[in-house]
């Protein structure tokens, strides 16, 4: 499996977050004798599995705006 997200929305104290999970291999099973039991195949396009969306909330305090991403000023 492989995981990802970005930032789609910034708020004051929230960021609205997308996540996605794709998975990328899978087991061997069933093809030619003598492959280990964690024999695996790449696919050739990744699968996506799951997608999401969350709200990270970071009170004022606990900010740290000196290593924010420029783009990503709140206006």
């Amino acid at each position: 499996m492989e995981y990802s997200g970005y930032i789609e929305k910034v708020g004051n104290t929230s960021f609205t977050c997308h996540f996605e999970a794709h998975k990328v291999i899978e087991l061997a099973r069933g093809e030619k004798d003598g492959l280990a039991d964690s024999a695996a195949n790449v696919l050739a396009e990744p699968v996506l599995c799951a997608y999401g969306t969350g709200t990270l909330v970071v009170k004022k305090e606990y900010q740290r705006p000196e290593f924010a991403d420029p783009k990503f000023q709140v206006r």
